[in-house]
């Protein structure tokens, strides 16, 4: 099965390894204890270092789904108001802060490709662990989920959540299952849900651009997964991972910035022309063969980068949408 998403880029780079490791604790956000960050401020996700983490946050509502930033430290309160705890209590070696993933509809870890003609970082692994709502919805079942295992401990019941890395052509590269909890097991003594930060290797994927994930569980509904789709993640480690290609970013020009309705590219040869929101949504990608000028007074108001390629290389910039 072919699963197509939304790149940053989908330009093909010729990369190599460079061996510099990064790690995203979330740590830096210095939140306090017991609180959390879930996107209220409209920003669209969280940037970091070497990974973006969209966030999409429903203000009539106060809802939001994709990632969110946490210092919780509740294990025991069972429910959708406990929504932003580690079962664990914290982070990775008992550190405050850590990122909790919501799947509502597509979730996902971009990399940050800020200096993308230079550099990249790619995925090596990261710590998982379930939230606390959902493990204890699956321990004790409520309302809206049942018990794993059933009344008897036989059902085999199980939640998992599944990893795609996609590369910078938009294909995938490899997928990864990971399993939140299993009680498929026939000694009913195997059967777990998962309660300690597990470390999960995504080497695999260290040259995607970016990596989405899906839920899947045995307690499926009229509306889907009953099962809470969530998990917590600590201590993302990516490599440093260069290019060959040349960075053109000063050979072509974007005006007016800030714009409101129109944006003109001014390029000296035929080049594949790529617009993306901070999000890495693409908003436009065709091809010019010179100054062209594009229509974007229907872009929500942010920043928004063009990224180009032409056979000299690969050029990025950035406009701001007023």
């Amino acid at each position: 099965m072919k699963i197509i998403f939304t790149l940053i880029i989908s330009f093909t780079y010729s990369l190599y390894s460079t061996g510099q490791t990064n790690i995203e604790d979330f740590e830096n956000y210095e939140i306090g204890i017991d609180s959390f960050l879930n996107g209220s401020d409209g920003a669209g996700g969280f940037t970091l270092e070497t990974i973006i983490l969209p966030n999409d946050y429903n203000a009539n509502y106060g809802s939001w789904t994709g990632w969110a930033i946490s210092s919780s430290t509740d294990t025991v309160t069972a429910g959708f108001n406990n929504q932003y705890s580690s079962i664990t209590g914290g982070g990775v070696d008992s550190s405050d802060t850590y990122a909790v993933a919501y799947h509502f509809a597509e979730n996902e870890i971009i990399s940050n490709t800020e200096n993308i003609a230079d550099a990249y970082y790619g995925a090596e692994g990261m710590y998982i662990t379930n939230a606390t709502y959902p493990y204890l919805s699956m321990r004790d079942g409520d309302s809206f989920a049942k018990k794993f295992g059933g009344a008897d401990g036989n059902d085999p019941d199980f939640l998992s959540v599944t990893f795609y890395g996609f590369d910078f052509s938009n294909e995938v590269i490899d997928s990864i299952v990971f399993y939140l909890a299993d009680y498929r097991f026939e000694d009913n003594n195997q059967d777990y849900i998962i309660n300690e930060w597990t470390y999960l290797d995504l080497s695999i994927f260290q040259d995607a651009s970016k990596i989405t994930f899906s839920f899947q569980s045995s307690d499926i509904g009229n509306y889907g997964i009953n099962t809470p789709t969530y998990f917590c993640m600590d201590n993302y480690t990516t490599k440093l991972i260069g290019t060959s290609t040349k960075d053109i970013s000063n050979s072509f020009s974007i005006y007016p910035n800030p714009t409101q309705s129109q944006l003109t590219i001014d390029i000296d040869e035929d080049a594949e022309i790529l617009v993306s929101n901070i999000q890495g949504q693409t908003m436009k990608q065709f091809s010019a063969v010179s100054l062209t000028t594009i229509d974007v007074s229907l872009f929500p108001k942010g920043m928004y980068t063009v990224s180009i390629k032409t056979s000299e290389g690969i050029g990025v910039q950035k406009f701001l949408k007023h």
